[in-house]
């Protein structure tokens, strides 16, 4: 998945985030629910 991708790129340039994994996962899911309306929880 290339927006997964993405994301997985600026963890490793962004270290700081490292310490976040629940912003990261909050927004992947917020990302897919945007892109899939039956996705959305």
């Amino acid at each position: 998945m290339g927006l997964l991708s993405f994301f997985l790129k600026l963890f490793k340039f962004k270290p700081g985030w490292n310490g976040t994994p629940e912003i990261f996962l909050a927004m992947v899911m917020e990302m897919q629910s945007r892109n899939n309306k039956e996705f959305s929880v």
